[in-house]
């Protein structure tokens, strides 16, 4: 049963505010959306309520303690001190309290009203999935915002998508400061979003309760922006299951990289320690999980099927191995390098051996066919032979064979070079034979050749009656 809320426009500390509705009620306080007139504005009001054990005079509009008056004055004052705490905290991303004050048995305070969405909610089947990048400076203006509680030697207690606001700016707003200590004196667990709690909130062990807390529900917040699985039927933000799992020392995020495999391997370990079931293996504050955050490792994970989380320091053993195994790979790859370029060596010297074996066949083969029978010849074999006799040394002449070989088998250039020297040995007849072939298998140089000893009257008498 919960304590009335106020009604409509109730007024507050001496007529400076004025209650429009009630927003929210929890088990330690009423939450109201109401007007400041010295501001002319709108804000938040927290009310606390200790509904189980007090009630509200419907005359007064006074909350009296119906039973365990002492406990009942306890959770009161720590109300009021944490919320004295609170205003002395001035952090952009975390909203701000303007006043606090006691009035009709119970003590108030007045939030700065902000205006935005709050956080999706990955419970909603429309909410799509976020990548890294999108979700980094949420991740890192939430952890700045939660710092600022836990140096004041608070904790939020109840971290979730709709306690997150989003401003015009990019700015996150952590908002709903409610007392985490105060819900230890309450022991109501019922204030936690399930969902979103630590294991220790939810199991009420309240001297583990920590930074590491705050952490836990920070790192579902984080995890379950960037994936689309959560559904309410759906491992692992379903609290039932969790409930199981935890229940059998089951580890209900043991797998988190499966929905993680774009995400930063970091990012990743990061999240999953921060989701440890045993709190003294998680981070312990925020500044150890920022430094985790921002190492240099960049490099995403792409469709891994598998990914061993570490911790700990690597052992000694273990860097050893991680360096021979190295160098065993950079001694491997070196190694198929040189085979690769002995093998390339080989078949290169190999070549050469074959066109100088080749050149040397088809020059003894012409001096056997002119010196048994030269009508044995045919009209190609004459030209050939005319040609090279035509050459003085026998290195031009391997040349001259090489370049025939290759304008036999429509090396455009080589014909035109086959040209130039017979035009330099006065042989125009054979010159201009190569330079129109060398044209015609489409080298622009024996186009040149034909056209600019066009005009020259005996280059052109010869090709005039090649031609005929």
């Amino acid at each position: 049963m919960f304590i009335t809320p106020l009604s409509k426009d109730t007024k507050l500390f001496q007529n400076r505010f004025i209650i429009n509705a009630p927003i929210h009620i929890n088990a330690s306080s009423i939450i109201y959306s109401a007007t400041d007139l010295k501001f002319s504005d709108k804000c938040v009001i927290r009310e606390f309520a200790f509904h189980e054990f007090s009630s509200r005079n419907s005359k007064t509009k006074e909350i009296i303690a119906l039973s365990h008056k002492k406990l009942a004055d306890q959770a009161m004052q720590q109300f009021e001190e944490e919320a004295y705490l609170l205003s002395k905290i001035h952090h952009p991303n975390l909203v701000s309290i303007r006043t606090q004050w006691s009035e009709l048995g119970t003590v108030f305070y007045a939030m700065k009203h902000i205006e935005g969405p709050t956080l999706p909610d990955p419970s909603d089947v429309n909410c799509e999935p976020m990548s890294w990048n999108e979700v980094e400076h949420i991740a890192h203006q939430l952890l700045d915002g939660m710092e600022a509680l836990h140096q004041s030697g608070l904790i939020h207690g109840d971290i979730r998508p709709k306690n997150v606001i989003q401003t015009k700016d990019q700015r996150i707003i952590l908002i709903n400061l409610k007392s985490a200590k105060l819900e230890q004196i309450i022991k109501m667990n019922s204030t936690f979003t399930q969902a979103y709690s630590s294991p220790e909130d939810q199991k009420q062990k309240q001297d583990q309760n920590g930074p590491r807390s705050d952490l836990y529900s920070w790192a579902i917040v984080i995890f379950g922006l960037m994936t689309n699985h959560i559904k309410k039927e759906l491992f692992p933000l379903n609290a039932k299951t969790r409930s199981i799992l935890r229940e059998q020392n089951i580890d209900p995020y043991e797998n988190i990289h499966k929905h993680l495999a774009n995400v930063p391997n970091h990012i990743v370990q990061v999240l999953h320690k921060c989701l440890l079931l045993e709190p003294n293996k998680r981070y312990q504050s925020v500044d150890e999980v920022r430094k985790a955050l921002l190492q240099q490792e960049k490099t995403p994970i792409k469709q891994q099927s598998k990914l061993i989380f570490r911790y700990e320091k690597q052992t000694s053993f273990n860097a050893k191995k991680k360096t021979i195994q190295s160098l065993v790979s950079m001694l491997f790859f070196f190694i198929c390098i040189a085979v690769i370029l002995l093998f390339y060596e080989n078949s290169h010297a190999k070549r050469e051996q074959n066109i100088q074996l080749t050149d040397f066949n088809s020059t003894e083969t012409l001096s056997t066919r002119n010196s048994s029978n030269i009508e044995e010849f045919s009209q190609e074999d004459y030209e050939n032979n005319e040609q090279i006799a035509i050459v003085e040394t026998a290195e031009d002449q391997n040349k001259t064979i090489i370049l025939r070989n290759l304008c036999t088998n429509t090396q455009a250039t080589a014909c035109t070079e086959l040209g130039e020297f017979f035009f330099q040995k006065q042989e125009h007849e054979i010159a201009i034979q190569y330079f129109q072939q060398g044209c015609d298998f489409g080298d622009q140089q024996g186009c040149d050749f034909v056209h600019e000893y066009s005009g020259n009257e005996e280059f052109e008498s010869t090709r005039t009656l090649i031609e005929h």
